[in-house]
């Protein structure tokens, strides 16, 4: 059952009519696996999977390089076949119904890859660079945020593990741009733009994990901040991503104070309003004398009605 591309099932093209066929050939694979080789077997399920994004992000690159050089009449806007773009979206679903700890596994290796995007050891300025874009590319996928979101069902230990890798993660974004990383050429902007939209995309299906935790709830709305205010995105490069951050920021702004309306017990209702005026008054703080962004002002002016109310 094993190739040289990983397990079997997943080194092929995913339909709808091979789906199920590879479900069932995963779950026997899996039942007739020793205990002692069982750790081994959901290492490579995992591995595969992760491939089956990296084949498709390889396929795209090529595709796109081999139209840019075609003439303009020639080109054509699909980098992916039909068959091939639906088995990628077929990998989530696939993989959800496999047991949680073909999931987990499959986490640990996303996450791993979303990892390989920020730190890349070549010595080579080109090779770094040609390297980023592959992995930027593979992460800006669709498919592969939902392979994430679904195995993140379930996997409360892995969840805090993931949040904390993705803060270094959009905390490394932001300093690549202060430090004039993505202003030399436009499309490595346009692949960190993308690589963000991923980052936050995935923090977003775990907001529920980070207003559990008024620290959380802090860092993270401090390092939102930080994306606004050193104009890692604007209103002019790409207004949908600002829009995307400005929306988070104000949720976890307001989710501090919304908790207030379900609590009980007044002390907890006490204690929601100090952690609300308290991040209220970091962010504050923090802009400095950068509030020139129009959609941040109003949400600062917002705050501070909703502060005197």
């Amino acid at each position: 059952m094993m190739t040289s591309l990983g397990v079997g099932p997943l080194s092929q093209n995913l339909d709808q009519w091979t789906m199920r066929q590879s479900s069932l050939e995963l779950q026997l694979m899996i039942k007739q696996t020793p205990n002692n080789e069982m750790n081994s077997l959901l290492e490579n399920i995992a591995k595969a999977t992760i491939e089956v994004f990296q084949q498709s992000a390889e396929t795209g690159s090529s595709s796109g390089s081999t139209a840019s050089n075609m003439p303009s009449s020639s080109k054509t806007k699909p980098v992916l076949s039909s068959l091939e773009r639906s088995g990628v979206w077929l990998v989530a679903p696939l993989i959800a119904k496999l047991p949680t700890s073909v999931q987990g596994h499959v986490l640990k290796a996303a996450g791993e890859e979303l990892e390989k995007g920020q730190h890349l050891g070549s010595s080579s300025r080109k090779e770094r660079d040609r390297q980023k874009q592959k992995s930027m590319s593979l992460l800006s996928q669709q498919p592969f945020l939902s392979l994430v979101l679904t195995c993140l069902k379930g996997q409360d230990e892995q969840r805090e593990g993931l949040l904390t890798s993705l803060y270094s993660q959009v905390h490394q974004i932001v300093n690549n741009w202060r430090d004039d990383q993505y202003l030399d050429d436009c499309k490595p902007k346009q692949l960190m733009h993308e690589a963000l939209k991923l980052r936050l995309n995935l923090v977003g299906g775990m907001f529920d994990t980070v207003q559990r935790s008024t620290q959380q709830t802090t860092e993270w709305a401090m390092l939102l901040l930080e994306i606004i205010i050193s104009g890692t995105v604007d209103m002019q490069s790409n207004n949908e991503l600002f829009t995307t951050v400005l929306d988070m920021l104000s949720v976890l702004i307001n989710g501090t104070l919304a908790a207030d309306m379900s609590s009980i017990s007044q002390g907890s209702m006490e204690e929601n309003k100090r952690a609300y005026m308290n991040l209220a008054k970091k962010l504050q703080v923090s802009r400095g004398g950068r509030d020139k962004v129009c959609g941040y002002r109003n949400l600062l002016s917002s705050l501070r009605n909703l502060l005197l109310a």
